[in-house]
């Protein structure tokens, strides 16, 4: 996850940014996993509240289209969507490293919901079908002050 918003701090309690998510699959189809060349990339937003000095609530939400084939016969389209609320533990939190360090990397667990749309075929079965599942996040990035208002980030996150 690459994303570029507006810097946070005690007295700027709110901050939004956009996100370009790369996405890696791996289910009954086969594994994209550290397989780069097949990332697919999602755009999202995200918007953090901060509620202390190493403590924020983290909200994200992004849209993905996934597609995949392992054979001739076996083969999927996904899209889905994606709302997560979490907590992120930040170090820049004036123990580890001040508050306004160029530097801030983090921790994040929370949970959310993502809707999923599948459409393809494995093998003679076609698939057709609508659900939604309860998402569990876990992560850790590196925001990157760039000024005072403005940062970036890299985050890398697991979805359960």
């Amino acid at each position: 996850l690459w994303a570029l918003g507006a810097a946070q701090t005690a007295a700027r309690r709110t901050s939004i940014g956009v996100t370009a998510n790369a996405l890696q699959y791996q289910g009954r189809f086969g594994s994209d996993f550290w397989k780069w060349s097949q990332n697919q990339y999602a755009p999202g937003l995200v918007i953090n509240q901060y509620l202390g000095r190493g403590l924020d609530l983290n909200t994200q939400l992004f849209y993905a289209e996934l597609k995949g084939r392992s054979a001739p016969a076996r083969f999927f389209a996904t899209t889905l969507v994606n709302a997560n609320a979490s907590l992120k533990l930040k170090l820049n939190n004036g123990w580890a490293l001040k508050e306004d360090a160029v530097v801030q990397p983090y921790l994040l667990a929370g949970t959310g919901l993502t809707y999923v749309s599948r459409t393809g075929q494995a093998d003679t079965v076609r698939i057709d079908n609508q659900q939604s599942f309860l998402d569990l996040q876990a992560g850790a990035g590196i925001s990157l002050r760039l000024g005072p208002v403005v940062s970036l980030f890299v985050q890398s996150s697991q979805h359960w």
